[in-house]
């Protein structure tokens, strides 16, 4: 005989056999067996499925309007942050492109504008290309709206059906489902937190550019005695000064 014999046995045994198994005690008040209807939830009473809080006409679009949106504020957010990192990036390798270059102009005793036009096309250039590398499509700021609320990639599902649906003459309904199941857990979500920000790129940059500027200008100022006292320490005789010079630094001492 098996377990689940041995335990229905033992039930029937523990039983009066006098009374139905669906008649009431005496000593019990008789409770009202709950109909069916309380235990439906509200939004399904209704002829219409979808829960109160999602339109209806919200789940035609590809992907869920509501969807669309949670990922596009999300996507806004970062790239901001994003497009602050590059510039200052730029800014930085700007100032490292410019400082040397712009310190042999000035030996050279030459313009100095040719160096800043060259870091500003570099930093320009280098900070258009950090951000478009680390530019989110909809696919990856939907990763990062699943791990923000722990969707289980429900949203970069959906989004990605999606962009799928939008090449195809008609959307798969298994596609339709997952999607509106989505957009439905979107819906049940309280609030949604600041997404968080990405690693900032620029200070590494920035630090290089300013050291390369605090190097150089005190440089460019110093070098002339720099020069004269390597000259006088090698034993070469200093060029004479033009009466150019002469006239430059008496009037520098007036």
């Amino acid at each position: 005989m098996s377990d689940d014999d041995k335990d229905s046995d033992t039930i029937r045994d523990a039983e009066p056999p006098s009374r139905d198994a669906n008649e009431p005690r005496r000593d019990e008040p008789i409770r009202e067996e709950p109909s069916g209807e309380s235990e439906i939830a509200p939004h399904a009473r209704t002829k219409d499925p979808t829960p109160p809080s999602l339109d209806p006409n919200d789940l035609d679009a590809l992907p869920p309007r509501s969807i669309s949106l949670a990922v596009d504020r999300v996507s806004r957010r970062i790239h901001r942050w994003l497009a602050t990192d590059a510039a200052m990036a730029g800014l930085g390798l700007g100032l490292l492109t410019a400082a040397p270059v712009g310190l042999g102009l000035h030996l050279s005793e030459i313009a100095l504008w040719p160096a800043a036009a060259l870091g500003a096309v570099v930093g320009m250039v280098f900070g258009a290309m950090q951000f478009r590398g680390r530019r989110l499509d909809p696919v990856r700021a939907a990763r990062v709206l699943d791990r923000m609320i722990d969707a289980k990639d429900r949203l970069a599902s959906a989004v990605q059906f999606a962009a799928t649906a939008k090449g195809a003459s008609e959307t798969s309904p298994l596609h339709r489902l997952q999607m509106k199941e989505a957009a439905e857990f979107l819906a049940a979500v309280p609030s949604i937190p600041e997404p968080p920000r990405p690693i900032a790129r620029a200070p590494r940059w920035v630090a290089a550019g300013v050291f390369a500027m605090a190097a150089t200008v005190p440089l460019a100022y110093a070098w002339p005695e720099l020069s004269r006292a390597v000259a006088e320490s090698l034993g070469e005789e200093p060029e004479p000064r033009t009466a150019e010079e002469i006239a430059d630094e008496a009037e520098a001492l007036r």
